[in-house]
């Protein structure tokens, strides 16, 4: 028997038949076009140069239904299209690359072999398969997780591991940007690479930054990783983190947060008494301003930390809101009081002197202080969204006290509480003490100074 490829043709005139296969010259018919049984296809062979030269939205053809596809964000990845009990199914296959855990073209050809060899012997799905689910794990497999029970678990972990005032943080980035993008009762499974999880979760970090929080963004992201990490330690997850690092992300220019210049205080000042905002949040700017600290530590300011005596304010290092090198976290910042900052203190004991925190939230069960995105929220509903920031008060205040009142920038980052290099203990220490004197002055000057600007105390 002939192959399938072999040529048979007719003679026209003479009205003989001829029959043969074709060797050595290729006929007309079968010359860079494909026959009706695919033979002498002109096709050019998928490349690792054509797959690297894709752009975002492109799908390619590798071969036995395995597709490469480019997604808009950057992404790059394999999937298998298979058919399971008469339904199409996708398999998620691997993130396309050289590094560890990635697949160049050959091994994801591979790969979607053994996978759709395994379907074949098995008879299971083999987007199961991908996963690597037998016919002995489905039988042990916890049905029905969902995020939320996940969120449940992970804050029950995580109470052993780590510091209240951080889990605390935490459980409001779950509570109010993952449970409600995501969904609480979102199975977990459906959160997986394979099932497009991945682009849920870049959605939701995407959105946090659309709205001009990009810390928050990634902090979420951090949560939301370490979430997916517990639910692959106790099985109920396959397959990569969905909240995993992003592998690209697009070199930009430093984004300095905005600010004010020192001759907008005034008006600034002004906006700040007659803006629609709760009276302690009010006091909440008014303090950034004074002690150049940040957000977190404000709204975590406790009595305790506070000797009116001594007109100092000490954080504990391991407080959020103080930044530390690691094996530095011991190191308190220390901040000099000056009479414009006590005087506030004087209006927020009269509010909150018998509550644990300064800035105590009357307002939200289960967070006993301020949270720090009010403060931020102030500040735009005075309408300087876009044009300040709280942090960008900071920059103010080192500003200020450089071109207007003359103080070295020596002195301004120690106020920032700033430390660079690694110092030993002793060093550390001097150097706090070294500038006590040159901070306390400028503190006091820098209040005065906010005061004659129009700043009510």
């Amino acid at each position: 028997m002939l192959p399938r490829c072999c040529t048979f043709f007719k003679l026209g005139s003479e009205g003989a038949t001829k029959t043969g296969a074709t060797h050595g010259k290729k006929s007309a018919i079968h010359s860079g076009r494909s026959s009706k049984y695919g033979c002498n296809m002109a096709i050019k062979p998928v490349t690792e140069a054509k797959l690297k030269a894709a752009k975002p939205g492109d799908q390619i053809s590798c071969g036995n239904g395995l597709l490469f596809r480019v997604k808009s964000q950057g992404s790059a990845s394999f999937i298998g299209r298979s058919r399971h009990d008469s339904k199409q199914v996708s398999v998620y296959i691997g993130v396309f690359g050289r590094r560890s855990g990635e697949y160049s073209l050959a091994q994801a050809r591979e790969r979607w072999r053994e996978i759709r060899l395994e379907a074949k012997n098995s008879g299971l799905n083999p987007a199961d398969i991908a996963k690597g689910i037998t016919r002995e794990s489905q039988a042990v497999q916890q049905p029905g997780r969902t995020l939320s029970d996940l969120a449940d678990k992970y804050l029950e972990v995580a109470t052993s591991t780590i510091k209240e005032i951080t889990l605390k943080d935490y459980k409001n980035k779950i509570e109010n940007d993952i449970l409600p993008v995501l969904g609480e009762s979102t199975p977990i499974v459906d959160l997986e690479w394979a099932n497009e999880g991945r682009e849920r979760v870049l959605n939701m970090k995407t959105a946090i930054e659309k709205r001009g929080a990009p810390e928050q963004a990634r902090r979420v992201l951090m949560v939301a990783r370490q979430m997916f990490d517990l639910a692959m330690d106790y099985g109920w997850l396959t397959g990569e983190n969905p909240a995993m690092k992003p592998r690209f992300n697009a070199r930009r220019e430093t984004e300095h947060r905005p600010t004010i210049q020192f001759e907008d205080l005034p008006k600034f000042f002004e906006d700040l008494e007659e803006a629609a905002i709760k009276p302690l949040s009010r006091l909440a700017v008014k303090m950034t301003m004074l002690t150049f600290c940040r957000v977190s530590a404000i709204a975590r300011m406790q009595w305790l930390h506070l000797d009116l005596e001594k007109k100092l304010w000490t954080i504990p290092g391991e407080i959020t809101g103080v930044k530390r090198r690691k094996g530095q976290e011991h190191i308190p910042h220390l901040v000099p009081l000056s009479a414009a900052t006590l005087a506030l203190i004087e209006e927020l004991e009269q509010i909150n002197s018998s509550h644990e925190y300064c800035f105590y939230n009357h307002h939200k069960k289960g967070q006993v202080f301020m949270n720090p995105s009010c403060i931020n929220n102030s500040v735009r509903k005075m309408g300087y969204q876009g044009i300040c920031t709280a942090h960008g008060l900071r920059a103010l205040g080192t500003t200020g006290g450089i071109e207007v009142l003359g103080y070295p920038f020596s002195v301004m980052e120690k106020c920032l509480g700033h430390i660079t290099g690694s110092k030993t203990k002793v060093q550390l220490a001097y150097d706090r003490a070294e500038l006590m004197k040159e901070r306390t002055e400028f503190m006091e000057a820098w209040g005065q100074t906010l005061i004659e600007q129009g700043m009510i105390i």
